[in-house]
């Protein structure tokens, strides 16, 4: 009976902020499996990796004899204005103070880090999340509206707000598919509409179909994932690399600053972690996505 509940509550596709919701969360869980932890608990990883998306920074230290990795908020800075203290509150570990490299070690996310000259800067990938979620919320919300839409091609404009009533529950009947019947014989008469039906408008399910999809393939690009797109007969290397250089994240740089912040984990906390990028994600490395099998 609840998995029946659960689905008889129909998902909201027009609804921009909803629709933002659904791709922000898919489009983080894509970007959790950009690398690749060894020698490391497996939820101490994905702890790792969510501050370092969505915060830009990492601070990792030891509590209760174990490795802790939670959500903490930097301040203070050294003589380069770069934040060297951070503060955690948490109901199980309680709240505390630490510093980098006295006791604990912080792992930035790129070379932005947390500030440059002093300014706040954008280190992780919540805008970039937020920037993609959003084109495609919008595209969603068109392609469900339109979708609805093609089952009706006029406003309607009621005189009162009986009438006005009738016809909201009219369309709500045909939004869900249902067959609707107005049954208040007044409706005739305080009842009009106005046609919208333009056939200028280049507008289409197909045009926003392929919208959505060129937004998907843009931030699959940009993130260095292979595309299994149409392959043309010849390919020289010259494009694969022009392609490869369109990539919007430098996955190089943020394995760099990774495998400098564990390399200072491994040290201070005797630990053996290792992390890799995602053979997924490694377009670059491997010579573009053309050149796989």
């Amino acid at each position: 009976m609840k998995l029946k509940n659960k689905i008889k509550r129909m998902y909201n596709v027009a609804d921009v902020e909803t629709n933002y919701n659904y791709w922000f969360n898919k489009i983080l869980n894509l970007l959790l499996t950009m690398f690749d932890y060894d020698n490391i608990d497996t939820e101490l990883a994905r702890e790792i990796e969510l501050n370092l998306i969505l915060t830009g920074h990492a601070v990792v230290f030891e509590k209760n004899k174990e490795l802790q990795c939670i959500q903490t908020n930097l301040f203070d800075f050294n003589k380069f204005l770069n934040s060297n203290k951070a503060v955690y509150a948490n109901p199980v570990l309680k709240s505390g103070k630490l510093t980098d490299n006295v006791d604990s070690v912080f792992i930035y996310n790129d070379n932005i880090w947390d500030k440059y000259l002093g300014v706040q800067g954008d280190a992780g990938l919540l805008t970039f999340i937020s920037h993609y979620a959003r084109q495609l919320a919008d595209i969603s919300s068109s392609i469900n509206i339109y979708t609805v839409n093609t089952r009706h091609t006029s406003y309607p404009v009621a005189q009162s707000e009986g009438v006005r009533q009738n016809i909201i529950d009219f369309f709500n009947n045909l939004t869900l598919g249902k067959r609707a019947v107005i049954t208040d014989d007044k409706v005739l008469n305080a009842f009009k509409s106005i046609d919208i039906n333009n056939s200028k408008h280049s507008d289409n399910i197909i045009s926003l179909l392929d919208a959505r999809d060129r937004i998907l393939e843009m931030l699959y690009r940009d993130i260095g994932i292979k595309l299994n797109r149409p392959k043309r007969a010849q390919v020289n290397s010259e494009e694969v690399n022009v392609d490869n250089n369109l990539l919007l994240i430098n996955t190089s740089d943020m394995l760099k600053n990774r495998k400098i912040g564990i390399d200072k984990v491994n040290k201070k906390f005797n630990a053996n972690i290792n992390v890799t990028l995602n053979k997924y994600f490694n377009n670059i490395e491997n010579g573009g996505a053309e050149n796989d099998n």
